[in-house]
């Protein structure tokens, strides 16, 4: 009545800040409090703590389809705070009346501590499935939404209160480790070791052949390979090694396409949906029908090269580039879920230069690579970047969506 905050629903995360999206990592348990400050009497019978969807109010899992507003409910998690079977609201249960049932009305200040363990996976038509990450991207007709919600049942003839807050998970993997040499080069702080001397250190997207005309009037053609940092599995906020070699007997080709400009690597993300679901429904149940039949293609990173020194002695007809693909922190996870998929591929495209036209024209595949981001870093030293500054892209770090840790709501 005053407009005062009567239930507030508080969670400690991993979140960077009290404004941001509370966030726990596979394997959190969702810990927090509930307070309620009852100026008047209530009949509160019962508070639940539910992980859900906003529409069935119960904590929960979704996948939502924004052009259709169809939820695929794949998580339901419900934990009782307090109830009058619970006995005295403010005993600990250790007291003999922790057992008998309290069917006063209740006034002043209470606080439930409460501690949630999240599952790691859910089984769907019998197989055993990660817990997808938290996803949204405006660019994408469809987000993966965890929320949490409180239920204060007040019994028949009465309006119950529920509120809360989305939250986000994020799955926790770690890549393999990097090899030997490469893993020194890190700890000594030394250049990275070449292909050609560190054959377990890198994946070769094999020779290709790039023909082409420059200055519109002279065929040519270039052998080019492109090799990949090994083992092919990346941390979000970290970096991806690359290597280029470029020959050819063409000096002017050599030129146009060893500037650090003209090779174009880029890292494309891949997010399968369902596109006509529509309504509630519980995926877990053996009749629904899930297919992934709309996938939205993004490029998330591009290639930052510059030109490799690790050479002693380059022939005259070969140059040698080093690259990095730098990762957003936030990206989503590598994901493989009954109707949400998230893949990634390193796709090498067409050169582009001035003065230089590759045979086939637009964006041209030449080669592509499946990889795999994760959210945690390797056993071991830490990938770290080579790039030299003037080099470096300029990438904006994305951030979960605001959202208030603190969910309240007021009395009526």
């Amino acid at each position: 009545m005053n407009g005062k905050a009567w239930a507030t629903l508080k969670l400690k995360s991993r979140a960077r800040s009290p404004t941001l999206l509370p966030a726990y990592y596979e394997g959190d348990p969702i810990t927090g409090s509930l307070d309620l400050h009852l100026p008047r009497s209530d009949p509160i019978k019962a508070i639940f703590l539910k992980v859900v969807d906003n529409l069935t109010y119960k904590i929960t899992g979704r996948i939502i389809n924004t052009r259709t507003t169809g939820n695929d409910v794949f998580f339901r998690l419900e934990h009782t705070i307090w109830s009058t079977f619970m006995g005295h609201p403010r005993d600990t249960g250790n007291s003999e009346s922790s057992s008998e049932e309290y069917n006063a009305k209740l006034k002043g200040s209470y606080s439930w501590p409460f501690s949630i363990d999240v599952p790691r996976e859910v089984h769907i038509k019998g197989i055993a499935y990660p817990l997808p990450p938290t996803f949204q991207d405006r660019n994408v007709q469809c987000t993966v939404q965890y929320n949490i919600i409180v239920h204060l049942a007040r019994g028949r003839l009465r309006t119950d209160s529920k509120f809360g807050t989305a939250i986000g998970f994020i799955p926790y993997r770690r890549p393999p480790p990097p090899s030997v040499l490469r893993q020194l080069s890190y700890l000594r702080d030394l250049p990275l070791v070449t292909p050609e001397e560190d054959n377990d250190g890198w994946t070769s997207l094999h020779s290709l052949q790039i023909p082409g005309t420059i200055f519109k009037i002279r065929p040519v053609r270039a052998k080019c390979e492109l090799w990949i940092a090994n083992p092919v599995c990346y941390t979000r906020g970290s970096v991806i090694p690359c290597f280029l070699n470029i020959r050819t007997d063409d000096h002017h080709m050599l030129d146009l396409l060893s500037s650090p400009k003209a090779p174009k690597v880029r890292l494309v993300q891949s997010v399968g949906f369902q596109a006509n679901n529509s309504g509630v429904r519980d995926i877990r149940v053996p009749a629904s029908r899930i297919v992934i039949n709309v996938t939205s293609t993004s490029v998330v990173s591009t290639a930052t090269w510059w030109p490799s020194t690790s050479r002693d002695n380059p022939s005259q007809n070969e140059r040698s580039l080093q690259g990095e693909l730098h990762l957003p922190p936030d990206l989503a996870p590598t994901c493989s879920f009954p109707g949400f998929v998230v893949s990634y591929s390193i796709v090498m495209h067409s050169f582009e230069a001035t003065g230089y036209a590759p045979a086939s024209r637009g964006m041209v595949s030449l080669a592509s690579l499946a990889v795999e981001i994760v959210t945690a870093h390797s056993a071991g030293p830490r990938a770290r970047r080579y790039a030299p500054p003037s080099y470096r892209p300029a990438t904006p770090p994305r951030q979960f969506p605001l959202d208030i840790v603190s969910a309240t709501s007021r009395y009526s």
